[in-house]
């Protein structure tokens, strides 16, 4: 938001599109740290399209749909979270985003026809994630919000069930490819 308010981006206001019971704080959170109050020329337009679990969101290029499953906070209690599925509408290309999520065994038949599964590596297991990317079909994973310090020993127990795992990586890019 920080760019777009700093170039005054013309057009259609920015979808920001996320669960329902979170999307105002996030996006207030985010006006805090920017201090758009303080600030006003890095407000930007803006559309929140709140989302709850088997909507689905298009822009012009784009398809998501959103799949539930559950997530464990810091207090440890069960809260719902989102899967994300994102489809290039021209191309088909289509990734998962399971964002901090317990293992989940119904994400493998939401996740398929996706080439490329983005999953927790920390409330789900290494080995059940790739179970889950095996399952699915898909051609990649790539797994996130690991432990640093076992990084050698997650990607390990991935790839003995699923050999095309990746670790995500700071500025690392990804190409996504129709299945």
């Amino acid at each position: 938001m920080f760019y777009i308010g700093l170039r005054k981006r013309p057009g259609p206001p920015l979808n920001i599109a996320g669960p329902s019971e979170n999307l105002q704080r996030v996006v207030e959170a985010a006006d805090a740290f920017l201090q758009v109050p303080r600030f006003p020329e890095l407000a930007v337009n803006r559309k929140l399209v709140p989302l709850t679990a088997g909507d689905k969101f298009e822009t012009p290029e784009l398809r998501f749909d959103t799949f539930a499953a559950n997530h464990t906070s810091g207090t440890n209690r069960v809260e719902q979270a989102l899967v994300y599925k994102v489809t290039d509408k021209a191309s088909g290309a289509c990734a998962v985003f399971t964002g901090d999520t317990h293992h989940h065994p119904p994400i493998a038949e939401f996740a398929k026809g996706a080439s490329l599964l983005i999953h927790d590596g920390a409330h789900t297991a290494p080995k059940d994630a790739a179970r889950i990317a095996q399952q699915a079909g898909v051609s990649k994973l790539v797994l996130i919000h690991y432990n640093q310090p076992r990084a050698a020993k997650i990607l390990t127990e991935a790839k003995a069930v699923f050999p095309n795992t990746e670790l995500a990586e700071e500025g690392h890019t990804l190409e996504v490819s129709h299945p």
